[in-house]
């Protein structure tokens, strides 16, 4: 097995393997000497020379005809880790779509997440919780004493909050968060598209869907674990039986 390759491939042919059928040319079969090979390089190997060398040893097979290839039997602990391996990268994927979504809201850089403020565009100071806007000291009071009612408004210093609030996805139609994602259609929604659009549609919370997600993801690591574990103990027992059978072979010839 080429072992610079994170995924499992064939010992011979430096391929990925590939599960899914039973009889499939990728398959990894376990060789008489522990060691591994693809089914298409056994085959592939026999027709050639008429004896299949483990490239791994140098062991002889003891291939004698074509029926006993068909008798080689699966290299299931391989089998297990080309699905761990599977398994862990789409892990991944989902995990880091997760991480830059969560990163996305909450990363601070002093440029970068800088505000301005919506009326002359220099550095904001003052979040205002009715308006939905961030401004400087100097328009956020020329503008709320303008009339009685946005005196009443209430202003706060720009923290972190703010921010994380001002970046948060929002609804393009009526620039509200998107708190609700749709099971039906995958979309993320806000309040209002929730009611007047996808009231009959299977609707979460999409801090509750996050979580969930999660915790799906760490019960199937939880499940490969226990896999892997079974995998190994079936890779010992075909090892030993394995060389079992050369040991009988071997008293056989002699």
């Amino acid at each position: 097995m080429n072992r610079t390759n994170k995924m499992p491939c064939c010992s011979h042919c430096n391929t990925n393997y590939q599960i899914g059928d039973v009889y499939g040319p990728k398959n990894p079969m376990l060789l008489v000497c522990g060691h591994d090979m693809c089914r298409n390089c056994i085959k592939y190997l026999y027709k050639k020379n008429k004896q299949v060398i483990c490239k791994v040893c140098q062991a002889d097979c003891m291939i004698k005809c074509d029926d006993e290839i068909s008798n080689i039997p699966i290299h299931y602990f391989i089998v297990g880790k080309v699905w761990y391996s599977s398994y862990n990268r789409q892990r991944k994927i989902y995990q880091d779509i997760f991480n830059i979504r969560m990163t996305s809201k909450s990363l601070m850089k002093t440029k970068e997440n800088c505000q301005n403020c919506q009326n002359c565009q220099k550095y904001a100071a003052i979040f205002c919780e009715q308006c939905d806007e961030t401004y400087c000291e100097d328009c956020s009071q020329e503008i709320h004493m303008e009339n009685h009612l946005m005196l009443q408004h209430d202003l706060n210093k720009l923290d972190t909050t703010h921010l994380e609030f001002l970046q948060a996805s929002k609804c393009d139609l009526h620039l509200k968060i998107n708190d609700f994602i749709c099971i039906t259609c995958k979309k993320e929604l806000c309040p209002v598209c929730a009611v007047e659009n996808h009231r009959h549609h299977e609707l979460l919370h999409l801090e509750k869907y996050n979580i969930s997600q999660a915790q799906r993801l760490n019960e199937y690591s939880l499940k490969g674990d226990i896999l892997l574990k079974r995998l190994k103990h079936y890779r010992d027992v075909s090892t030993s039986l394995a060389l079992s059978l050369v040991n009988i072979k071997c008293m056989n010839e002699v």
